[in-house]
């Protein structure tokens, strides 16, 4: 094989098929420290717009890299809202402090921004403990521009005399029992006087009318703050409650649902409310995920309410509930499609969505093809070339990515965000179908159940045409308009996915005998049979098939762009591929 032709072999591998289904949501971003305040917009260092979207996780044993990962990578948050405790921390705020910084550094090392929300204790409203509280952890996350701090949890107007008052909620007082407990603003003072200057999230009444009567007098005194609600439906089913409630204040200021899902576990009112029937309930959690995104709105789903018993598997909703009762229904499923726009999340296989690198999408995969996955973030953000292991075999791991036939890791060609290119391993030869799974980072995809045929030819074509083959000439041009192949001249041409070879190839290795196809291979252009000297192996290449083709002296006369059939078995080429002749 001469240097040109052994040049457009090693360059076949890296080709892909130019198509790919955009059906997918756009990645969330994760912003770059610090975050600001303008308006009633969220910002990050470089001045690019966004919303926080995520889940408060309230088990510490879910606080992990795989959960943080897959929240990221699979659900495609960028936010974990993590409840702390200022019980805990009187108990032993050096050990406290030094774990959760270890989770917050965690969560942030995996894209995650962290809202970390102080716990309410049995006032309802801040003790004079929490100013205490807020000023050691402000201290010691004070350098971190990726955490949020979150004042508390539930408010509650029940310890106000006289009810709901927002000059209290803000200024603190004296409660019906006698306790003195602070306001949001004195919350505010105390971060800002520690020297963090970080997003604040200052939370209305956890009860039936969040932010209603909440007006310009009460406004806290700061420039950084995110206003918080939790819009459950017993008080948040229809846009115009949640413009009562809370919405008027879009305008003015970033909100965030700080915490909202489908309690199906309570006995309370927010899960009396919920629609009875699933599909309903589905058509309720959309009407709330489109006002959050219009408004616009952050949001942090509760956890238990998506994530089924593993803290990150989609929970479904799928059948009547009974309120109170233990449950592993959710909205999970909803919610994953509505971030992802896949039923699965980010990372996900479906079966039209692979391709033969050679000729289009597949219906089925054969031994050998050198097959395309396309997807989203199914790998790398910078694309990873494949490497040679120690073995001189093409790697089946590669930048934290794995492929596997029916647990049988194939070879990886190059993987990136949106694709990766692999070889499907000969062993797959004899079965009837074949299960396909992508590891990421340790995160492992859905199966999909692909058939498996004993061929599927695809005839390579060039990088600036869809249908131009990528042939070279007997002289050892690149075939072109420019560059015709006289009849009766030699071209070889490049393929994938003829099957088998004798003497059997192996899985990953580059070839390095002329091993041929156990199936009848011919091929036709303009209809006319070329007579092909060589079919087999590219040497030097791994799964690249070469065939070495005379142009027919018989072509129609006039003929300048001849189309191509290839035909292996009883299997031949889809795509269009034409060759340039004179």
């Amino acid at each position: 094989m001469n240097t040109s032709v052994g040049r457009l072999a090693s360059c076949c591998l890296l080709l892909a098929a130019p198509w790919l289904a955009f059906a997918h949501s756009a990645p969330s971003l994760t912003p770059i420290a610090p975050i600001s305040v303008s308006g009633n917009k969220l910002f990050d260092a470089q001045k690019r717009e966004f919303l926080l979207q995520g889940a408060l996780l309230s088990d510490p044993k879910a606080m992990t890299q795989t959960t943080f990962r897959v929240m990221r990578q699979r659900w495609n948050f960028n936010t974990v809202r993590i409840p702390i405790s200022p019980v805990a921390w009187l108990q032993n705020s050096v050990e406290y402090l030094a774990q959760t910084a270890k989770t917050v550094q965690t969560a942030n090392a995996e894209g995650l921004v962290v809202v970390l929300v102080a716990t309410e204790d049995e006032t309802g409203l801040p003790t004079t403990d929490l100013g205490d509280f807020w000023a050691a952890w402000a201290a010691s996350f004070k350098d971190n521009g990726l955490v949020i701090f979150d004042l508390y949890s539930r408010p509650s107007p029940a310890v106000i005399p006289g009810g709901r008052n927002w000059a209290f909620w803000r200024n603190g007082g004296v409660s019906t029992s006698g306790r003195t407990l602070l306001g949001m603003q004195q919350l505010v003072d105390r971060i800002r006087a520690a020297g963090a200057k970080q997003l604040i999230a200052a939370p209305a009444f956890h009860d039936a009318l969040d932010f209603q009567g909440y007006g310009p007098e009460n406004y806290l005194t700061d420039s950084n703050i995110l206003y918080e609600v939790h819009p459950y439906f017993d008080h948040a089913l229809t846009d115009a409650q949640r413009d009562a409630n809370f919405g008027f204040l879009a305008t003015k200021f970033p909100l965030y649902a700080g915490e909202w899902g489908l309690p199906l576990a309570e006995d309370s009112a927010s899960c009396r409310a919920i629609p009875a029937d699933p599909a309903k309930a589905g058509d309720a959690v959309s009407q709330l995920l489109v006002y959050m995104l219009f408004k616009p709105m952050s949001w942090t789903v509760t956890g238990a309410d998506a994530f089924g018993p593993d803290n990150h598997t989609p929970a479904t909703l799928t059948k009547p509930w009974t309120c109170g009762e233990p449950t592993t229904q959710g909205l999970g499923a909803m919610l994953i499609l509505w971030t992802s726009g896949d039923p699965f999340g980010f990372g996900s296989l479906t079966a039209d969505q692979l391709g033969n690198i050679a000729g289009g999408a597949s219906e089925a995969v054969a031994p050998g093809e050198i097959l395309v996955i396309y997807g989203q973030a199914v790998g790398p953000e910078v694309a990873a070339p494949g490497q040679v292991d120690e073995n001189g075999k093409l790697a089946t791991a590669l930048a934290g990515i794995e492929v596997r036939f029916d647990g049988i890791p194939a070879p990886i060609y190059v993987g990136d965000y949106y694709q990766i290119t692999v070889q499907v391993p000969y062993e797959v030869s004899g079965k009837t179908a074949v299960k396909i799974q992508a590891i990421n980072r340790g995160i492992p995809s859905n199966e999909i159940t692909v058939p498996v045929a004993a061929a599927l030819p695809g005839l390579f074509n060039t990088t600036s045409s869809l249908i131009e083959a990528l042939a070279a000439n007997e002289d050892g041009t690149l075939n072109a308009r420019t560059a015709a192949a006289p009849a009766g001249s030699v071209v070889t041409l490049y393929a994938s996915g003829l099957g088998l070879l004798t003497p059997a190839a192996e899985t990953g290795r580059a070839a390095t005998v002329l091993a041929q196809p156990t199936l009848p291979v011919s091929l036709t252009m303009s209809g006319e049979p070329a007579e092909i000297l060589f079919a087999g192996a590219a040497p030097g290449t791994v799964g690249v098939i070469q065939i070495n083709v005379r142009v027919p002296a018989t072509l129609p006369a006039g003929t300048t762009s001849a189309p191509l059939v290839l035909t292996v078995g009883s299997r031949k080429t889809t795509n269009s591929i034409r060759l340039w002749v004179r």
